[in-house]
């Protein structure tokens, strides 16, 4: 079958971590899980999430099929020891809703497992990215599809398409420090008043010659 699937990985505030193409063919593509994210995939037929992913189980490797065929399409290697992250995909609403994953293992008989679940309507919507987010997510992931032509690989985990390094705020332009207010200049020390000239001594008035008797 003539498919393409987009795999976005994102950690829970959105960000992308990582995108891996799908076509089957081939061998299985191997990831390694990523603790703490999420795995949303996209048929970029369609623009949302693909009908027919159906997954098992083997040892701590998630294994998923995307055609219903005996051979796995992905394998998130460690996904049971790895956090475990949310399979989600696009509803035609522009919502997200999640797959159902199972944890039986591969040989587990078909009527013991049920996970090849359409993505419904009925099915639990998860964080809140809302119709125009999650439209943007797909539209970038479509277009980022178109640009890059990979194919699966057997063996070495793929090279994921490394996300930028965001700039860093320019450090602030440093303000000058302030001048200090001038010291005011001192008053000199007023001058004491000077001392006043002392006054001699009055003399006494002379004693008057006595007149003789």
């Amino acid at each position: 079958m003539n498919w393409q699937i987009l795999l976005t990985l994102h950690r829970a505030d959105g960000a992308v971590v990582a995108e891996y193409p799908v076509d089957g063919a081939g061998a299985a593509l191997h990831i390694a899980a990523e603790d703490g994210a999420y795995y949303q995939f996209t048929d970029l037929a369609t623009g949302i999430g693909p009908e027919n992913l159906t997954t098992a189980r083997t040892g701590d490797d998630l294994l998923i099929h995307f055609d219903g065929d005996g051979q796995p399409d992905l394998v998130i290697d460690n996904y049971f020891t790895r956090g475990q992250g949310a399979l989600v995909g696009v509803q035609e609403n522009g919502g997200l809703a999640s797959y159902p994953v199972t944890r039986a293992p591969e040989h587990a008989l078909a009527s013991e497992i049920i996970t090849a679940q359409p993505l419904g309507a009925d099915q639990p919507a998860l964080a809140p990215l809302g119709v125009l987010g999650a439209v943007g997510l797909v539209a970038g992931s479509i277009a980022f599809a178109r640009d890059h032509g990979y194919k699966s690989d057997s063996g070495n985990y793929p090279q994921p398409n490394p996300q930028p390094n965001p700039q860093p705020n320019p450090q602030p332009n440093p303000q000058p420090n302030p001048q200090p207010n001038p010291q005011p200049n001192p008053q000199p020390n007023p001058q004491p008043n000077p001392q006043p000239n002392p006054q001699p001594n009055p003399q006494p008035n002379p004693q008057p010659n006595p007149q003789p008797n």
